[in-house]
């Protein structure tokens, strides 16, 4: 992966004084200089991204795992229709990391592509959850992914309040525009998670170095780690986001991975000094 800044070199002074085992070969931090081992790479910037896996984990199972209650319930799908879409969704998901890593290693570098998909999933899951009016949606949407199915929730729960008809007591369902809304928020994710899924395990093992003998025996553990958190990231929304989501609310189920994902992103953005640019 490039480095994701050029910056100002260190001087040709300044690295006599370093001894080799204070330089890490072949990586650089954040602004193009060479990375020092005492001040960045290994668990001082590995433990950002294991977090960052449990709040993407958290996050897609946090919608995904409950979406057909949701289509047929709030969006008022057939069962079988909302199914053959949840399917479909599943599959555009399962293809995407392909793409993401391609154009993480071809093109924008790892942690770029980490950014960015962290940001398509706050426009998911904020706007998602920003009780805003229907008639002023477009006036007032700021967020981005997750942000976008948190208002689509609202937006969903607020117009299929039961209303008395003529004869008998019915409920109208969303109009189509909250539908392909909806359906425009979840593809979003899908988006996201296929840049975050194939970058963030290998950027971790990018702060570790080979070359080293504590950072390889340390490689190993960040594996273990990071399948043992990762599985908690699953486990937490299958537990409790889904139970939220059916007796509490839509909008909060939605609203809480994309407060967890948020965080994360501001982790990333103030750990950057502490990363190994490969």
């Amino acid at each position: 992966m490039s480095s994701i800044a050029t910056g100002d070199e260190i001087s040709e002074a300044e690295i006599r004084l370093l001894n080799d085992e204070d330089v890490v070969p072949r990586s650089v931090d954040f602004k193009g200089r060479p990375a020092v081992r005492a001040k960045t790479g290994c668990w001082k910037s590995s433990a950002f991204i294991i977090g960052g896996g449990v709040a993407e984990r958290l996050s897609y199972y946090g919608i995904s795992s409950n979406l057909v209650s949701y289509l047929s319930g709030a969006l008022g799908q057939p069962t079988a229709t909302a199914a053959a879409e949840l399917n479909a969704w599943f599959g555009a998901s399962s293809l995407l990391p392909i793409l993401g890593g391609f154009l993480a290693d071809s093109f924008t570098g790892r942690f770029r592509m980490i950014i960015v998909s962290c940001l398509l999933y706050i426009l998911y899951l904020l706007v998602h959850n920003t009780k805003l009016p229907y008639s002023g949606i477009w006036d007032n949407v700021g967020g981005q992914g997750l942000s976008f199915l948190t208002l689509s929730a609202f937006l969903s729960s607020s117009s299929s309040r039961c209303k008395p008809a003529a004869n008998t007591l019915g409920c109208s369902p969303p109009d189509q525009f909250q539908i392909l809304f909806f359906f425009f928020s979840l593809y979003l994710v899908a988006i996201a998670q296929g840049g975050l899924t194939p970058c963030l395990q290998a950027f971790g093992a990018d702060q570790f170095e080979d070359e080293d003998e504590y950072e390889c025996k340390a490689k190993s553990s960040f594996f273990n780690w990071w399948t043992c958190f990762y599985a908690g990231g699953i486990l937490v929304p299958l537990f409790i986001l889904t139970y939220i989501q059916e007796n509490v609310s839509w909008v909060l189920g939605f609203g809480i991975p994309a407060i967890v994902m948020l965080l994360h992103y501001f982790c990333s953005c103030m750990e950057v000094r502490l990363i190994d640019f490969v």
